[in-house]
């Protein structure tokens, strides 16, 4: 899928059925010729860049015979070249989340579509996906360090860090008085309900008492009357 969003120009037809259950002779021709496709693309490519390179060392050679040699021993650096290209590295491929990962030559190989604003790449990518289109990785970094900068700056000048910790404070503070407020409420309301329970029960509990007396007065005056 990483590869079909990095050459839109060719597509694979079976790549649906690339599972156990469904894989046939068909979806094998499929994939097939979907693989000689993108090597002949990558061939292409390979071809363009190489008759270019060639072309610009005959352009300096016949200016300034040896200029391309003498420019190599000046400013090539092997350790560097070791470094970006990743050439001792023994898995030149590997397999992660269902993912076949370069690991070599980094230096030459174009960081993944992550995302309209996804602008994540590896280490020594040449060129960085964001908004749709590539930029070269220096001028992006450079780019990005100075509108970082100039956020830094702006908070600093402003002072907008130190306003932003006594707003959270401040919001703190008032949620605290807030729960003050509404705790005397509460302990009030609550008297209020007790003392209501209270007065409601105490005439349930004279009402078995007047029965009693009323009980005696009905006793005494039979007594009375015998």
């Amino acid at each position: 899928m990483a590869e079909m969003a990095r050459v839109p120009d060719y597509s694979c037809k079976g790549l649906e059925k690339l599972t156990v259950e469904r894989f046939d002779e068909r979806v094998a021709k499929d994939i097939e010729d979907y693989l000689d496709e993108l090597k002949a693309h990558y061939r292409k490519i390979f071809n363009t860049a190489d008759k270019e390179l060639e072309s610009q060392k005959q352009y300096y050679e016949s200016r300034q015979p040896g200029y391309c040699n003498s420019r190599r021993d000046i400013y090539h650096n092997e350790k560097l070249q070791e470094i970006v290209k990743n050439s001792f590295e023994k898995n030149k491929i590997i397999r992660h989340n269902n993912r076949l990962i370069q690991q070599v030559d980094p230096i030459f190989h174009d960081a993944d579509h992550e995302g309209f604003f996804g602008f994540r790449s590896h280490f020594y990518a040449p060129r960085k996906w964001f908004c749709g289109r590539y930029y070269d990785t220096f001028a992006f970094d450079i780019v990005v360090i100075w509108l970082f900068s100039l956020v830094c700056y702006i908070t600093l000048y402003f002072d907008l860090l130190k306003k932003f910790v006594d707003w959270t404070g401040n919001l703190h503070y008032s949620k605290l008085l807030k729960k003050e407020k509404e705790a005397p409420a509460a302990v009030s309301k609550e008297a209020a309900t007790s003392e209501a329970a209270a007065s409601e029960a105490a005439p349930a509990a004279e009402q078995p008492a007047e029965e009693k007396k009323a009980k005696l007065r009905i006793v005494t005056d039979e007594k009375e009357d015998n």
